[in-house]
């Protein structure tokens, strides 16, 4: 049986400055509040595809690319409840979220977290949001009220003189993703202020099961002109699939089918990179429309594993969210009176995409070539070339990791 497991820990270290205290605006939310959820997931979703093409812009075109749009939001989300002023007018431009108040982003969020942990079948989604604060920190008590009212937020102070309160964080950390992730904090160090803290724990069983016995070693082949061995998984089913210009895409369902994976193979003349340049919200959502029930597909996919570690402040810093990162302007007056400015913003991500014992069977188990898996005249779609792949919530439209792998 095939299992996707997925953990991503994003955090947001928010350290003291030497700035002088400066005139908090205050902001002025409206009264009423109307469900915009529809914007709000929307805005997150074009926001975490365009951190993804940033992202993998700055990296060499032969590295695997991991990152959680949702993990990103929950962070950013539980942030902007402590900001103010021009640093909130900022925030809420780059990601969007001008068009709705705090409450009904906040409430959003409460309802999606409500929504993602309601388990079904063998789908496992956590999603665990920490604050832990330096205990000379006078927090304000609503800025944590409202996360963890909204963001069921766990909130510690800790002390900063103290050694432990590194271990404490990551022991935090290794609960929330199963162990996948034990470490994202280094040292606290004694001008540390407050971290926030995202942790998304995935794993879920696919709809389709892939064969065991017909996992094979096969050739998968990397842009630059040469090839690596893979173990290369199959199955044959009836699959949601479209050719599109350049690429094509296919859905692959979970047990419960509200989850699903969609892997984007650009055609083999194609470079992945560009087709990723190219690449937004309103293309990738059309493609997923033009999706069609193919039948008997004869479907080759890899097994992978990818890790991922980004530090965030810089390349968030250069989509528009300048104010939030070490700058005298930084207004976070609804965390605390002090000046304070976020210095760090770390994500760690992990995918594992296999089958269950089957590291133990391939060793022992007999080679099988291709042209025994499949029948005279069917339909093949093979994974044997970098790919992007995406899992989503379906219901709530949530896009929840997004992913390049160029070495499997």
């Amino acid at each position: 049986m095939s299992v996707t497991r997925y953990t991503g820990v994003l955090a947001l270290l928010i350290l003291f400055s030497a700035c002088s205290k400066n005139n908090q605006e205050k902001v002025n939310l409206l009264p009423e509040a109307s469900e915009k959820a529809d914007i709000i997931r929307n805005e997150n979703n074009a926001f975490g595809l365009k951190l993804f093409k940033e992202l993998n812009a700055k990296r060499d075109g032969s590295q695997n690319v991991v990152i959680s749009p949702l993990s990103t939001a929950m962070v950013l989300g539980m942030a902007y409840n402590g900001t103010a002023g021009a640093t909130r007018e900022e925030f809420s431009e780059i990601l969007g979220w001008d068009m709705v108040n705090l409450d009904q982003l906040n409430r959003y969020n409460r309802s999606l977290i409500d929504h993602l942990h309601q388990e079904s079948g063998n789908i496992r989604m956590s999603i665990s949001n920490s604050v832990w604060f330096n205990n000379r920190l006078n927090i304000n008590a609503d800025f944590l009220k409202r996360n963890r009212e909204n963001f069921q937020a766990f909130s510690s102070a800790i002390d900063n003189e103290n050694q432990s309160a590194s271990k404490l964080i990551n022991r935090w950390v290794a609960q929330s993703t199963n162990d996948k992730i034990k470490r994202v904090i280094d040292e606290v160090s004694t001008s540390d202020m407050l971290y926030i803290l995202n942790a998304t724990y995935f794993k879920g069983n696919w709809k389709n099961k892939f064969n065991e016995s017909k996992t094979t070693e096969t050739k998968f082949h990397l842009e630059d002109g040469t090839s690596k061995p893979v173990r290369m998984m199959w199955q044959k089913a009836d699959l949601n699939y479209f050719d599109g210009d350049r690429f094509q895409l296919v859905e692959l369902p979970y047990e419960n089918e509200n989850y699903c994976m969609y892997i984007f193979l650009p055609d083999d003349n194609v470079k992945l990179d560009r087709l990723i340049g190219e690449l937004n919200y309103t293309s990738w959502h059309e493609n997923k429309k033009k999706l069609s029930l193919k039948r008997n597909i004869n479907f080759g996919m890899p097994r992978f594993h990818c890790e991922h570690a980004v530090q965030m402040q810089e390349l968030l810093a250069g989509m528009g969210l300048e104010k939030l990162f070490s700058n005298k302007n930084t207004n976070l007056s609804g965390i605390t009176g002090k000046q304070v400015a976020i210095s760090e913003m770390m994500h760690k991500a992990a995918i594992d995409v296999d089958e269950k014992g089957t590291e133990a069977s391939a060793a022992t188990s007999v080679a099988i070539s291709f042209t025994t898996l499949v029948e005279d005249d069917p339909f093949n779609l093979i994974i044997n070339r970098p790919f992007v792949f995406a899992i989503e919530e379906k219901q709530s439209n949530t896009l929840l990791f997004i992913g390049k792998i160029s070495r499997p």
